[in-house]
């Protein structure tokens, strides 16, 4: 009888002691993809903003979205750092995003391949960065905290600012949110009426369909 009992305590002790590894491992294994993935955008973002700041001046130019001109050039007397392309992985960087009211600042890739999208978020479609017509954006809706998996708390009225290659800032200004099926592509074509427009794309936390969200020039 204690024989018995002993190896049932010995393998309940192995079962408790896997189980423990394998939640730690997993902790574990997220802890460094999210330092993995903040670590390397942070990098990424302020060696963007070394090749497109004005020369001499430690700033952006925020676009006059107010003028007939809707070129993202910066418009000044200023010498200006010609854009130097630059990677990340091996992935090329288009540009940055940042959502203040989820405290997140990304590199904005050119490709949404699966590699680009583990390690930041990516073009996904349209006329590209700060260009007129609508611009798809997408990012994974990690556990971890990472890319776009904040997006669900973002409201009606919060701000975006997208930076493009010429060092030109757009602020946008959210004004639709909503979840639709993953065979729904009308977020993709939707006519702006000649405005600057961006859409931000994610799957939901059980991802099973996506959370868009809609905003445009201000």
């Amino acid at each position: 009888m204690n024989g018995g009992y002993s190896k049932f305590l010995t393998i309940f002790l192995i079962i408790i002691v896997v189980g423990i590894l394998s939640v730690g491992g997993y902790l574990g294994y997220n802890y460094y993809k999210e330092w993995k993935i903040e670590n390397g955008a942070s990098k990424i973002v302020d060696e963007f903003k070394q090749v497109t700041h004005v020369k001499n001046k430690n700033e952006v130019i925020i676009v006059d979205v107010t003028s007939d001109n809707n070129t993202t050039e910066p418009e000044t007397s200023d010498e200006v750092y010609q854009y130097t392309p630059i990677t990340y992985e091996n992935e090329d960087v288009i540009g940055l995003i940042e959502i203040p009211a989820i405290g997140i600042e990304y590199p904005v890739l050119a490709t949404a391949t699966a590699r680009a999208l583990n390690i930041s978020v990516a073009y996904l479609y349209g006329p590209g960065l700060n260009k007129v017509g609508n611009t798809v954006i997408a990012g994974h809706n990690y556990r971890n905290g990472t890319l776009f998996s904040k997006n669900k708390r973002l409201e009606i009225g919060d701000v975006i600012f997208i930076t493009d290659t010429a060092g030109a800032v757009v602020r946008y200004v959210i004004y639709d949110k909503y979840i639709t099926n993953t065979r729904d592509s009308a977020y993709l074509t939707r006519d702006t009426g000649g405005t600057r427009e961006i859409s931000l794309k994610t799957c939901t936390d059980d991802a099973i369909d996506n959370l868009i969200i809609c905003a445009r020039e201000e």
